[in-house]
């Protein structure tokens, strides 16, 4: 009786131990771990990862059968050297179900042309490179991270609830830049406004030019997009011709400044006092994204944003590495992952296939594909989704410096199309209300003084009489030499 009872407690518990196995899906990860100046940062991306992991693992209904396992290369920062990690990775067993990474543009660019070829998902979180927006060349790739162009909706909706139909543009000669406007310039003709000029600056000896140009056309509404070290040339140059104020609106990529900008501008090349850039930049707009979100709800691990960001500064304080402020977007690209393939398993089940034999052909990579398209969840960096294109839809934020400090003004949520005030709406506005985005000439007829109307009837009066005179004396006299 006791060796059967042995028998049947030793069963169950390799039942157990069967049931609780899972089945290893493989990431593949290219960072830039050394000889690259972001190193120290980066050398603390797969903790990051593998937190998120844990996470995931212990995370109900999600993935039960599987446990993700990272596979990490070293870039080095070297773009071809990027490249042939890539196809190691795709080459060597197991077979990877995505690749994370590289995190520079240049890398991502060349990286990102691999992967269709492979039928392997690639997930981008930080680099931002205007050349992967097209699809054709890069089918296979997803950004977690929010782009420029991200912020194009939230242009449009402020043209359009504060009745602006005219604008000008100014960007400087950078790949995101140029990109960013360019855009926003179909959607400008899209809705039916004006663009009434834009300019790319190449180098800041044109600026005067440009800035002159924006007077002469009357611009009042200006959308500007370049990098905080080119910001003190733009913007002196607008104070001294005059072009800020309560009469025009300032609207700026605030994604490409740097924090505290302004305060640590270099003045050198420019003929501005610090005095002199506060003033025209107090009350322009900033368009933002946040990396890591301000709310306290719960997020996907249930735990609030604050809280995880805490928790990998505290792992981070360990090491001899730094947090970057991009962990945000890190720690919820694994979780954009595994929900994508979760997404995917019903998918895979209409085609009679499963992920235990994950490989790299057309049906898995379709499957995965449209499970990232489902993919919607509350992360570190606010609500995740993504659109067709595979680029990150979320929410945008309209800010406002006053006294030197950048305050929130309105959340766009460009999914509902639902902008919403932080503040009331008339106090973003010295005098309580929008500015026209143009000189508007106002006809009306005055009505006449009564005292003017008198006089020149009395006056008209005498003329008449006196006329009436001249001619009967003329007349009676007429024969008289």
């Amino acid at each position: 009786m006791d060796l059967l009872m042995f028998y049947i407690v030793l069963t169950v518990t390799n039942t157990d131990v069967i049931k609780c196995e899972r089945v290893p899906l493989y990431v593949g990860a290219l960072f830039e771990l050394s000889e690259h100046w972001w190193a120290s940062y980066t050398n603390f991306f797969p903790t990051i990862v593998e937190e998120a992991f844990e996470d995931i693992l212990n995370h109900s209904n999600l993935l039960d059968d599987f446990e993700l396992r990272l596979v990490v290369k070293d870039t080095k920062g070297l773009n071809g050297y990027a490249a042939k990690l890539m196809t190691d990775l795709l080459q060597e067993d197991p077979p990877k179900v995505a690749i994370l990474g590289p995190s520079l543009s240049d890398e991502l660019t060349i990286t990102g042309q691999i992967a269709p070829f492979y039928n392997v998902l690639e997930l981008s979180y930080v680099a931002t490179t205007a050349s992967t927006a097209d699809k054709k060349l890069f089918p296979t790739l997803f950004s977690i991270n929010q782009v420029s162009s991200a912020l194009n909706p939230l242009r449009i909706k402020m043209m359009k609830h504060f009745g602006w139909t005219r604008v000008g543009t100014i960007s400087f000669q950078t790949d995101m830049s140029v990109k960013q406007m360019t855009d926003f310039h179909e959607l400008v003709a899209a809705n039916e406004f004006s663009l009434i000029t834009s300019a790319v600056v190449t180098d800041t000896s044109n600026i005067k030019d440009v800035i002159a140009r924006f007077l002469q056309f009357d611009v009042r509404i200006i959308m500007g997009a370049f990098r905080s070290s080119k910001a003190p040339a733009i913007l002196c140059e607008a104070y001294k011709q005059g072009l800020y104020g309560h009469s025009y609106v300032w609207i700026i990529t605030g994604t490409l400044m740097y924090p505290n900008w302004l305060q640590n501008a270099d003045l050198d090349d420019i003929d501005c006092t610090r005095e002199e850039l506060f003033t025209v930049c107090e009350n322009y707009f900033s368009l933002d994204y946040d990396k890591v979100t301000e709310s306290t709800s719960p997020t996907i691990n249930g735990k609030s944003a604050s809280a995880t960001m805490d928790e990998l500064q505290a792992l981070c304080d360990e090491t001899e590495n730094k947090l970057t402020s991009y962990a945000g977007w890190i720690y919820d690209t694994a979780w954009s992952l595994a929900l994508g393939l979760n997404n995917s398993i019903h998918h895979l089940a209409e085609r009679n296939i499963t992920l235990h034999d994950y490989n790299y052909t057309t049906d898995y990579l379709e499957c995965i594909v449209e499970g990232m398209r489902e993919v919607t969840f509350s992360g570190l960096s606010g609500h995740v989704s993504f659109d067709d294109s595979g680029f990150r839809v979320g929410e945008t934020f309209i800010r406002q410096r006053v006294n030197g400090t950048l305050r929130d003004v309105a959340v766009f949520d460009p999914i509902t199309d639902q902008l919403t005030w932080v503040i009331p709406e008339s106090s973003i506005w010295l005098d309580g209300e929008a500015p026209a985005d143009h000189f508007t000439y106002d006809e009306s007829l005055a009505p006449a003084s009564n005292i003017a109307v008198g006089c020149i009837l009395t006056m008209l009066s005498c003329g008449f009489i006196l006329s009436i005179a001249f001619l009967v004396f003329n007349t009676y006299y007429r024969k008289q030499r």
